[in-house]
């Protein structure tokens, strides 16, 4: 009779809280998961973000060196008029 009562609370026991302790262990897999997964593609995208920056630098350096080759023609051409 006392064995019986015991596994009948172990049974209880387990059917009230095992649920709520599965289901927090789920949980917890999936935030894992989730931050795994998010910070692999914040990764990725910063990468992509450096490859980024370094085409617009190198673009904004050819930029400024065609105004300055434009800028000495113009005042190599003015001071021809002027002399």
């Amino acid at each position: 009779m006392l064995l019986t009562t015991e596994i009948g609370t172990i049974t209880q026991l387990i059917t009230t809280v095992g649920f709520p302790i599965t289901m927090c262990c789920v949980m917890c897999w999936f935030v894992y998961d989730s931050n795994s997964k998010h910070r692999t593609d914040i990764n990725t995208l910063n990468e992509q973000h450096r490859q980024e920056l370094s085409d617009l630098k190198e673009a904004i350096n050819n930029n400024t060196i065609a105004i300055t080759k434009l800028c000495e023609r113009i005042e190599s051409e003015n001071e021809c008029k002027n002399g």
